[in-house]
């Protein structure tokens, strides 16, 4: 993982080789697939993620809308920050 930390600063700078730099024609490249299946796989064996049960089928719909508008306030920044 050091070496994924030192691999993300040194795209910044003109000795990393760009054909490992995000690309720029589509916005996205191997550095981002990396960093986004590291955060999936994290949340895939987090003990927080396994030890929460989802809301039981026999809540009502209100409650599922609460739990709709409040999980909406959570992730509100992200989507401003795009």
């Amino acid at each position: 993982s050091f070496l994924t930390y030192i691999a993300i600063l040194a795209v910044d700078f003109h000795i990393f080789p760009r054909k490992f730099a995000k690309t720029e024609e589509y916005g996205y490249g191997l550095m981002d697939l990396g960093a986004a299946s590291f955060v999936i796989c994290g949340g895939f064996v987090s003990r927080f993620a396994r030890t929460n049960t989802p809301a039981s089928s026999n809540s009502s719909s209100s409650s599922t809308i609460m739990l709709l508008i409040k999980q909406m306030k959570k992730t509100l920044p992200l989507i401003i920050m795009g």
